[in-house]
């Protein structure tokens, strides 16, 4: 397992549970497999992890995305 595939399911783990300290985590995660997701592969599995989340996950996932966002 890659280190991006390691990160990925940590993400999944983590996914259901809403306090600070895991949001935060999410944060992280996130802003990593961006900045990782320099490959066909990697950013394949990135897009399949968000389409296949459920509706609260994929809004999440977008708002955090958002933030992370560099404004222009």
């Amino acid at each position: 397992m890659t280190e991006y595939e390691k990160k990925l399911q940590e993400l999944k783990s983590i996914m259901n549970l809403t306090d600070p300290e895991s949001t935060e985590k999410k944060e992280r995660l996130l802003r990593w497999l961006e900045a990782n997701s320099n490959d066909d592969t990697n950013q394949a599995s990135l897009d399949a992890f968000i389409e296949n989340g459920i509706a609260e996950e994929r809004k999440e996932i977008s708002t955090i995305l958002s933030r992370l966002a560099p404004s222009v």
